[in-house]
């Protein structure tokens, strides 16, 4: 605990003291992975040096290229390139603790600005290499991304409409190298040593080392970890002859790799690993039982029950984390495993000797059709509207109550009378969270709840009628504030800075939250396409003003840029900046409007010098606010701001 908890404050010491980068900067690194998404090729640079002497962590670059990157960068080449580099996270807006290490920073450079300086790949670059190009061979470029994950732990590849339909079909734990890909490798590997007649000591000296250099080539995910660590000790009580404890494994395992990256705690692989395990060790056999009492098969009953713990282990947990529980996560799971567990070892293996004899990787194209099937099956459970439901903050203390539940199950010793007054407590208790987290909020006060962002502003405006306006955006901030408020419908979203190449961001928002009116600014170079795609979700509104419950009006400068939002609600003048610039401020300036209150970031300039009369300012990046009036109400990480 001591190692683990020093270890994890000097993680976060790291975070606090992340140098900022404002100019341009020279940056040299090694190639660490690269993968394309719809608009640009993307390159994960590790070991990186800033300006010869800064070492800082992972960067993840845009590549604004219009070629593929296979003749031009491989994996482990050292580059060095110019660009200015920007932090995914500050420690003035938010503690992310799941990017402590990874993605620190990110920047966009043309791929011409890029120069390798040496290529000197080591062994994992080169494996992870080989295996990309033997698949490339026999796979489509989906089906390549896909198996690739599922062997190397590499999801970033992966097309995201691909993760978001296994994740809706509950069957987003295939594509994490974990225990189920661990179990089918070692039990293929003991099987070919007990053909060849090898003794436990033999067996065991062979899977500890293949399993440290898979742990090593998968880049010591905690889930695969955790998979490897619960595997060699199952095989080491095998060879000394002791029982394996798989409750006492798992916990060794997860002290093994808290000491080692603290950090993970806080990852959502590292939870989901661990939950789903503890799931299946303490409700699984008992699930079974019942099922075989029901007159199920054992071989039937034994998956339906370990598909049900992982399911309720990972909606603990995902509940949290996307807002969003799976139902058929049972169901197809129970369909597409079966299927996954032939499949893989064939692939493994394949992909395995297609690396050495490049010819057998065309032999992939019989899995292929398996994979093709298992996609077909993701996407009809997810297109089943019921499949999934939005929830809002359930908060840990449900994730708790559960884990206590399934403990009691299997190991309370008490009299039946008892535990079962017990477990049903603690599963009505449980029912009664859930039911509460589904349910909405209902507004009827003229309010305004601000959140804590660092760039912008983003908040809901909600009236007497109960109608609720967003206006802003960010994703993270955005999506935070709307499950603290329980709001899962928005009658409008003012957006001042409607960018097109963004599209796919606000269709994914669209996703999370149902949105009757999108207003956004009128400009003639909105082209078609982007309506009729926004149409299918919502209607869009474009136009410099919105009269409805409150009134928009969109100031605009002399190049047709928003300086700033004009809101007025219950008689009272609201005024959004967009982003400060000295332009901006002229134009706001000349509208001689006094405003009751000015919501923006901090700025080095000063509204009133540029004739911008307010009462009151809200600085929604510092949380700090010039106001005499006991109006501000804190709200967890928004405030509240009562008209």
């Amino acid at each position: 605990f001591v190692v683990g908890f020093l270890s994890f404050g000097g993680e976060v010491n790291k975070l606090i003291n992340k140098k900022l980068y404002e100019d341009v900067v020279s940056v040299e690194g090694i190639i660490d992975g690269y993968y394309s998404n719809s608009k640009n090729y993307i390159v994960d640079v590790r070991s990186a040096i800033v300006n010869g002497n800064d070492k800082v962590d992972n960067i993840k670059l845009y590549l604004i290229i219009d070629e593929p990157l296979g003749d031009n960068i491989s994996l482990g080449d050292l580059v060095k390139f110019n660009a200015i580099i920007n932090t995914d996270s500050l420690i003035t807006d938010r503690i992310n603790l799941n990017v402590l290490t990874e993605n620190s920073y990110y920047a966009y450079v043309m791929s011409t600005e890029i120069q390798v300086i040496d290529q000197k790949p080591n062994v994992v670059d080169f494996i992870k290499t080989k295996v990309r190009d033997t698949l490339n061979i026999g796979l489509t470029s989906e089906n390549a991304d896909i198996v690739y994950a599922t062997l190397v732990g590499d999801k970033d590849g992966l097309d995201k409409n691909v993760s978001k339909t296994f994740s809706y079909a509950g069957i987003s734990h295939i594509l994490a190298v974990s225990g189920l890909h661990v179990g089918f490798l070692v039990s293929l590997l003991m099987f070919v040593m007990s053909m060849i007649k090898l003794g436990r000591k033999t067996k065991f000296i062979v899977c500890f080392i293949f399993l440290s250099l898979y742990c090593f080539i998968c880049g010591f995910t905690a889930s695969v970890m955790r998979a490897s660590l619960m595997c060699i000790i199952m095989l080491f009580s095998n060879m000394i002859g002791d029982e394996y404890d798989s409750l006492n494994a798992l916990g060794l395992a997860g002290i093994f790799i808290l000491l080692i990256f603290p950090r993970d705690l806080f990852s959502l692989g590292f939870q989901l690993s661990f939950v789903c395990v503890f799931m299946i060790i303490t409700l699984a056999d008992r699930l079974t039982k019942c099922l075989v009492g029901w007159k199920i098969s054992r071989v039937i009953a034994s998956p339906i029950s370990i598909s049900l713990c992982t399911t309720v282990g990972s909606a603990l947990i995902l509940a949290n984390s996307f807002n969003e529980l799976s139902l058929l996560g049972v169901l197809s799971n129970l369909i597409v495993i079966p299927m996954f567990s032939v499949v893989y070892p064939f692939m493994f293996v394949i992909t395995l000797v297609g690396m050495i004899i490049p010819f057998f990787a065309r032999i992939l194209f019989i899995p292929e059709i398996i994979l093709h099937l298992i996609k077909l099956i993701a996407t009809g459970v997810a297109s089943i509207k019921v499949s999934t439901f939005r929830i809002f903050d359930l908060g840990y203390a449900i994730f708790f109550i559960f884990l206590i539940f399934a403990f009691e199950l299997k190991y309370l010793m008490c009299n039946i009378k008892y535990k079962a007054s017990i477990s049903l407590a603690l599963c009505v208790l449980c029912g009664v969270l859930v039911i509460v987290g589904v349910i909405p909020k209902h507004y009827t006060m003229y309010s305004v709840h601000t959140c804590y962002q660092y760039n912008s502003n983003s908040s809901v405006l909600t009236t007497e009628s109960g109608k609720k306006y967003l206006i802003g955006f960010d994703k993270y901030s955005t999506e935070r504030l709307l499950n603290e408020m329980r709001i899962s419908k928005l009658d409008g979203w003012i957006l001042p800075d409607f960018e097109v190449n963004k599209i796919d961001s606000y269709l994914d928002f669209m996703e999370f939250v149902n949105i009757e009116y999108f207003i956004i600014p009128q400009n003639s170079k909105y082209v078609d396409k982007v309506f009729n795609s926004l149409n299918d979700c919502t209607i869009v509104i474009p136009a410099d003003e919105y009269l409805g419950d409150i009134s928009a009006i969109f100031i605009k400068t002399l190049n047709n840029d928003i300086a700033a939002t004009e809101i007025t609600m219950n008689g009272t003048k609201l005024l959004f900046t967009n982003g400060i610039t000295k332009a901006k401020l002229e134009t706001i300036g000349v509208t001689d409007t006094v405003y009751d209150y000015l919501f923006t970031n901090e700025s080095k300039y000063s509204f009133s010098d540029f004739g911008i009369n307010f009462d009151c300012v809200i600085y929604s990046n510092s949380l700090s606010f010039e106001t005499n009036n006991e109006i501000l109400l804190k709200n967890k990480s928004h405030y509240v701001l009562k008209l």
